[in-house]
Order: structure tokens, then C-alpha cells, then sequence
């Protein structure tokens, strides 16, 4: 076997950017590995950071060095909420353009990733107001989750640019005292519940004919 035979691993075209830090520690132990995959999406990205954030949460076990899990773990799904619901919108937006023949949606997946950037940036609330305008345009039976609207907006409320819980002096000079597994247990029905609204809203059109298999 010719010996500079391109293994598989590596990116078929030459020019593709070499990510440099990771290179620097290349796996050959298979129970040290862990993989990056490319072309995965928000919605990817969402549950990553989701499952770190509960993954941080079950370190927990009340001790005083514990306060410092607080921002970290607040941030992990802080970020999360954001990735779900712009992954969210894009999806209600497909649903809208396909299904119902929208207009003024006609998108490409470029566009509409700059126009959230241009439009909420990392702002939680204008994103789910978002989901909830689509969410009436597509005449669901069921109405989106209030839980999930109001904790949204309370996260919102501590954070609104996405800067609070990733740099200090954003947050107001007093001292909070948490129950740190209620406020897991919080964020996580939320998830929960945004999950399950995600998998109804897409699951109401699945068995629906699309305007193309019509004509």
C-alpha cells in the first residue's frame, strides 16, 4: 500500500483552513477521543451546549466552591435558548414558505442567518416574540407554551444582550441566594417544553402535501 495515501480523515480539499489548535492534539487513544464534526447546525449547537450545561449542573453538590458554577452553567443555556429559537424561527419560516405559500419569506439560508444577526443579535425576547408571530401565522391548535415565554423573558430580563453573564458589571450590585437544583429543574422544563413545541410544530405539517406536491 502506498505509503502517502491520504487518510480518510482528513479534508478532501487542500485549501480547507486548518483548524491549528486542535491539530495540536491529535487522538490516537479511542477512549480519549472526542470529534468535531462539521456541517451540523443551530440546532446541533443548541444541544450541545444544553447537555454541557446539565453535565456542569450534576457536578453540584453544595459546597461554597459551588458559587462559582452559577454564570457558567447561566450562560451555557442562556446561549442554548438562542441557538433553539433562531433554529426555530428558521424552521416555522420553511414551514410558512412551503405549506401555506407565505410571501416576503423567500430567504436563502445565508440571508435569513444575517438577518436574525442584523435584526435580535443575542436578544432572547425579540426571538421569541419571533416564534410566537410565526407560531399564529401557522394557526397551530395549540398555543406556544407561556411557561417558556415568561421564563424566556426572565432570562431576558438579566441578560439582555448576551454580555451579563459572559463579562462582569452587568448585573446588579447585590448578593442572590438560589436554590441551585430548582433553577436547573426550571430551565430544564423549559427546554423541555420548547423541545416538545419544536417536534409539534414541525410533526402538524409532516403529513401534510407541500403547495409543489399540489400542482
Amino acid at each position: 500500500m502506498a505509503q502517502n495515501k491520504k487518510s480518510i480523515w482528513e479534508p478532501a480539499e487542500e485549501k480547507v483552513r486548518r483548524l491549528r489548535l486542535l491539530d495540536k492534539a491529535p487522538n490516537s487513544i479511542y477512549n480519549r477521543l472526542v470529534v468535531r464534526y462539521p456541517y451540523q447546525t443551530d440546532s446541533d449547537y443548541a444541544r450541545f451546549y444544553f447537555d454541557s450545561a446539565e453535565r456542569l449542573a450534576g457536578t453540584f453538590d453544595g459546597n461554597s466552591e459551588d458559587d462559582m458554577l452559577l454564570l457558567p452553567f447561566l450562560m451555557l443555556y442562556r446561549h442554548a435558548f438562542e441557538l433553539e429559537l433562531k433554529s426555530f424561527i428558521k424552521e416555522l419560516i420553511r414551514l410558512r414558505k412551503v405549506y401555506l405559500g407565505h410571501s416576503g419569506l423567500d430567504y436563502s439560508a445565508a440571508e435569513l442567518a444575517e438577518r436574525l444577526r442584523k435584526k435580535h443579535g443575542h436578544r432572547l425576547l425579540p426571538l421569541v416574540n419571533e416564534v410566537q408571530k410565526h407560531w399564529e401565522e401557522l394557526e397551530y391548535d395549540e398555543p406556544f407554551p407561556e411557561e417558556v415565554a415568561e421564563l424566556l423573558e426572565m432570562l431576558h430580563e438579566m441578560d439582555g444582550s448576551g454580555m451579563s453573564f459572559r463579562y462582569a458589571g452587568h448585573l446588579p450590585d447585590y448578593q442572590n441566594y438560589v436554590d441551585f437544583p430548582d433553577l436547573v429543574e426550571m430551565l430544564n422544563e423549559a427546554k423541555e417544553q420548547l423541545d416538545a413545541a419544536y417536534s409539534y410544530a414541525v410533526g402538524s405539517y409532516d403529513a401534510m402535501p407541500t403547495l409543489r406536491e399540489l400542482m
